[in-house]
């Protein structure tokens, strides 16, 4: 059945992707003054290297719809320097009320981001995962994760889908297709952007055998049961409503969520009060974007640095 909806989700996928490029194509022949004015603005910032801080809060921890029975509030704090070429380090810091250390898991990153052409981007990074010394976590069963994804960069409608392989003494793969629409709001002034973008989210699961890692031995590890099974399923199903508000280098992002975690075979609803029903819970982010540009470029550009 997975497979049939991930047909389906790529012909759609293809198919609103040719109607987006020939809107466009339509669209660059009057481009405005404020078009031009934005997109040298873009190529100004994808010459400079950036450095971005980013503190977000969650009215409710959850990973891949489910939160383990603990119901916690969290903080996270994400550090990111990104080289003109596109290549990229983060840091990432996470607190949670329900872990009783003040940083309850850390991830060191290394990764690549390159557009392919006008409306491709390519994304792949490696991540080392540390956790707390805490009785809740198994620090050794996920510790490293791989990532790469494939997003466009429409106007509007955008998609994203995202590989994520995750291992360490266990295994898993996680798969995800993001559809995102933009809406430009009205906004009280010419240095203040406005937007909201309807989001919807699924997320497939698979482990044990299908997806498994050798030991020395040469023999399969079995995965870890919680969240894993044999063959990829559906998972979990997400919206999320949320509001952009830009100024300069300053974006801040309160997100409305409502998430529809499925049930896998070696998971017990009754028993997990997580998988019964939907639930809805909110976030707020504050994210701060600098810029250093090249020597050869010129710095009065800087002065009209609005807009990401």
């Amino acid at each position: 059945m997975i497979k049939y909806t991930f047909s389906i989700y790529m012909l759609v996928i293809l198919s609103t992707c040719y109607a987006q490029i020939e809107s466009n194509l339509e669209d660059s022949k009057t481009d405005s003054l404020d078009k031009i004015k934005e997109d040298s603005i873009q190529l100004a910032h994808k010459n400079s290297h950036q450095f971005s801080y980013t503190s977000e809060y969650t009215s409710k921890v959850v990973f891949r719809g489910r939160d383990f029975g603990l119901q916690q509030y969290g903080v996270t704090n994400n550090f990111e320097y990104k080289n003109p070429s596109g290549f990229y380090a983060t840091l990432n810091n996470y607190s949670w009320s329900g872990i009783y250390t003040f940083i309850a898991k850390t991830d060191i990153g290394l990764g690549f981001e390159k557009e392919i052409g006008k409306y491709l981007t390519i994304n792949a990074c490696y991540e080392k995962w540390f956790f707390a010394d805490d009785p809740f976590f198994d620090p050794n069963s996920l510790n490293n994760m791989f990532s790469a994804d494939v997003s466009t960069n429409f106007d509007k409608l955008n998609f994203d889908l995202g590989y994520y392989y995750i291992w360490g003494n266990d295994a898993a793969l996680l798969l995800s297709l993001t559809t995102d629409y933009r809406i430009d709001l009205p906004s009280f002034s010419e240095n203040i952007y406005l937007a909201i973008d309807p989001t919807l989210l699924g997320e497939a699961f698979a482990g044990d055998n299908s997806v498994a890692i050798l030991n020395k031995k040469g023999k399969k590890r079995k995965t870890a049961p919680i969240y894993l099974q044999q063959d990829l399923s559906m998972a979990n199903y997400e919206f999320s409503l949320p509001l952009s508000i830009e100024y300069k280098n300053i974006t801040i992002t309160p997100t409305y969520h409502y998430s529809y975690p499925i049930a896998l075979s070696d998971e017990d609803p009754p028993l997990s009060s997580y998988l019964v029903g939907g639930f809805s819970y909110f976030t707020i982010s504050a994210q701060f974007d600098f810029y250093f540009f090249k020597k050869h470029e010129k710095k009065t550009t800087s002065n009209i640095l609005y807009r990401k």
